[in-house]
């Protein structure tokens, strides 16, 4: 089942099989994690070469076309790299523990059911989890974990997402 934006319900149900008898899912959410730095250092490092062929393409003329041009090449470059850059997560909470399920993401569509790992962590254990919930986004930080986690939540087209990973994020707040 490939969707572009998978939501809440839909990561419920995908959830829902790695439940113990009698669990149920309060909330579930889909998040990401992406490494910022290493974003930024990719995009930029991707102008060198948008740059070169263009040059080799326009030479140094400066003008409409070459800068479209620039642009395409550029945007199409990085096209194929983004995606490997984050991993896609699949995030439900019961009254015992958290869920965290990571998707293979291809380029255009997220699979969940294609399953990379999977973790499950009492909350006991997630004592010490940093919680953030800005306007558009939630972030949470599990570092007593391992792996640890650097999570982040959207809400644009997603429906009730950010809502789901607001409850998340105050119920580990709670502890």
């Amino acid at each position: 089942m490939g969707k572009f934006i998978p939501q809440p319900d839909d990561v419920r149900a995908a959830l829902e099989q790695r439940l113990a008898p009698g669990e149920q899912i309060r909330y579930a959410a889909y998040g990401l994690q992406q490494s910022a730095p290493l974003m930024v250092l990719v995009i930029f490092a991707l102008m060198i070469p948008a740059v070169l062929i263009n040059l080799i393409l326009f030479g140094s003329r400066l003008g409409f076309v070459n800068l479209v041009t620039f642009w395409l090449i550029w945007m199409g470059l990085m096209a194929p790299i983004i995606p490997l850059l984050r991993k896609d997560y699949l995030v439900g909470l019961t009254d015992q523990r958290l869920l965290v399920q990571r998707v293979k993401t291809p380029m255009f569509t997220i699979n969940l059911n294609n399953v990379l790992s999977f973790n499950d962590y009492p909350l006991s254990q997630l004592k010490g989890a940093q919680t953030k919930i800005g306007p558009l986004r939630v972030f949470i930080k599990l570092r007593n974990i391992r792996p640890s986690l650097n999570l982040q939540f959207g809400g644009r087209g997603l429906t009730g997402n950010y809502q789901q990973a607001v409850e998340i994020a105050r119920a580990l707040q709670l502890g």
